[in-house]
């Protein structure tokens, strides 16, 4: 009986052991098989010699080389095999991985296929960087992503993806350890990020990417970038992203791509300019937008897509960047006006401004003629000419009508008017309207008579009521008013009191003594008329009439000066 009892037992325990190890295979099998594949490989490090990778069957990582020991890195072979890593039809995916590593004292090295090495052994040179991608129709559906832990960085950089720089390139940073992964592209939690990190003067290079529109560098501190390092990370898409800087002394650099650094280091030169594109399937779902700190300008407005962020021709540096993934189409960061200036912006923004002062100015001489005509009267032109024609004046010396009629001199005669009533009040008369048939025979009048000749216009019959005239006083009422009161030759006093006239024109310019366009250096002209028509205001409402007239002048000069301080700094 115990016999049969130990049989039994026996027979038990083996099929338990039996359905046990059964069931780790099925468990092993399985995990491999949510894999699809199978990775191994060897790192030569220092000290060391050659050490097999580790491969986590799980999570599908490969891990090569050691951590918290200080030991570089100095070769590297990794091997793959695809197991059932398929397309969307079933086919089992061709293909398989390449990588290239940068070497010290050497740079990068050639390309080589999964099974060969990369690297040095017995010359005890570290790897510093390292970029694998997938070949085949593997990477139409799979992404490789891959850390590395970099002295003194540590695991800062995070895993990179297709190509794209893991580690440093000119900053002599040995590789301690790598991880490597295969990932679906269609992966929809791995959404697309860009990360970036720059070289600042005097602090070199920063310790930890940056990304998604943060800043990288410094403001408020005057220090130049010198360097740039960006790469995407993510697998919803493949692709990747290149850019180029503008390098002081050395002008525009050719294309850097997937984390390589553009720009210099240990040279103290400036970067001056940025561009940045998206390459492969990426561009067709994001664009990609930057914009920088620049000096003497502080934030320029975004760029996007391979547009110039900075400046040219200025010698100015940049101070920092920020980089930032869009959905295509959609709405960018923040202003796009204004990214980048050079000195031909600038010429182009001076003659802007001169055309918009022109226009500014010249709308002083079209309102004296619209209102003018508008009230019954002639345009300034009209009195010129007939003047002309009638032999009282001649081309040259009428050349300054279009000063006296300019938008500043218009204000001014408007507040002359004013203390031209002020005065009359105090006399106790009414104040005066202005006429614009009247402002518009002003301004002809001071023109005709700005050399010093006599009232040519109000002799001539062009005018009639009463005028003033004066040289050379930058507030003529000092000699019609003040200087004539209570003398008997008070004529352009007794003008300025007349109870009988109602309305008044007004025309003055000042260019200083000596000039030669007026005689004594300024001309100041005020005619008188009897009667007011219903196009006659008073100086307020003309003001406020002629101020809505200039509103859209105003407007694009204002914006004219804005931008061309913006540019010019």
């Amino acid at each position: 009986m115990n016999k049969l009892l130990k049989k039994g037992l026996s027979i038990a325990l083996s099929a338990v052991i039996a359905l046990s190890m059964t069931g780790l295979t099925a468990l092993k099998s399985n995990a491999a098989s949510s894999c699809g594949y199978t990775m191994s490989g060897t790192a030569h490090v220092q000290d060391y010699g050659d050490m097999d990778a580790v491969f986590d069957e799980a999570s599908g990582v490969l891990t090569l080389g050691t951590r918290g020991q200080s030991k570089r890195v100095e070769r590297i072979t990794v091997n793959f095999t695809n197991e059932s890593l398929t397309d969307s039809a079933g086919n089992l995916l061709e293909g398989g991985l390449e990588y290239r590593v940068h070497v010290q004292d050497i740079g990068w090295m050639d390309w080589v296929s999964q099974g060969q090495s990369a690297g040095t052994a017995g010359q005890s040179k570290r790897l510093e960087g390292l970029e694998i991608k997938l070949t085949g129709s593997l990477a139409d559906y799979y992404s490789v992503q891959y850390q590395v832990h970099i002295q003194d960085y540590g695991d800062d950089q995070g895993f990179v993806r297709d190509g794209a720089l893991a580690g440093t390139t000119g900053e002599s940073k040995r590789l301690e350890e790598v991880k490597i992964k295969i990932v679906p592209i269609d992966n929809a939690g791995a959404m697309m990020s860009v990360n970036y990190r720059v070289h600042r003067q005097d602090y070199g290079w920063e310790a930890s990417y940056l990304s998604d529109g943060e800043t990288s560098g410094t403001t408020g501190e005057s220090k130049r970038l010198e360097g740039i390092e960006i790469y995407l990370q993510g697998n919803q898409y493949s692709g990747g992203i290149k850019y180029r800087t503008h390098v002081q002394d050395y002008g525009w650099q050719g294309w850097c791509y997937d984390g390589e650094m553009s720009g210099t280091q240990g040279e103290s030169k400036r970067l001056e300019a940025i561009q940045i594109e998206l390459t492969g399937d990426i561009a067709n779902y994001y664009d990609v937008y930057y914009c920088v700190h620049a000096q003497n300008y502080g934030w320029l407005d975004w760029a996007k897509n391979g547009e110039m962020s900075g400046t040219a021709g200025k010698s100015y540096r940049l101070e920092a960047i920020q980089i930032k993934l869009v959905a295509k189409g959609s709405k960018a960061p923040g202003a796009t006006v204004l990214p980048y200036v050079d000195s031909e912006m600038i010429a182009q923004a001076g003659a802007m401004l001169e055309a918009a002062y022109e226009e500014y100015n010249n709308a002083g001489l079209k309102w004296l003629n619209e209102t003018s005509v508008a009230a019954g009267g002639q345009t300034v032109e009209y009195y010129l000419g007939r003047a002309l024609t009638d032999g009282l004046t001649n081309e040259s010396d009428i050349a300054c009508y279009t000063v006296i009629a300019s938008t500043e001199n218009i204000y001014k005669s408007i507040a002359f008017i004013e203390e031209c009533n002020e005065l009359r009040a105090g006399e106790g008369k009414n104040a005066l309207l202005i006429d614009p048939a009247l402002m518009a025979a002003s301004t002809a009048s001071a023109a005709i008579s700005s050399k010093g000749a006599g009232h040519v216009m109000f002799q001539a019959g062009y005018i009639w009521g009463g005028e003033n005239l004066a040289w050379g006083y930058k507030d003529p009422f000092v000699g019609w008013y003040f200087q004539e009161k209570g003398t008997s030759y008070d004529g352009h006093y007794q003008n300025i009191v007349n109870s009988y006239y109602k309305t008044t024109g007004f025309a003055y310019a000042y260019k200083g003594y000596g000039d030669p366009m007026f005689g004594c250096g300024c001309i100041a002209e005020q005619s008188f008329g009897g009667s007011a028509s219903s196009y006659c205001m008073t100086p307020s409402e003309y003001k406020a009439s002629f101020d809505a007239y200039l509103a859209e002048a105003a407007e694009q000069l204002s914006y004219a000066q804005a931008a061309y301080d913006k540019l010019n700094k």
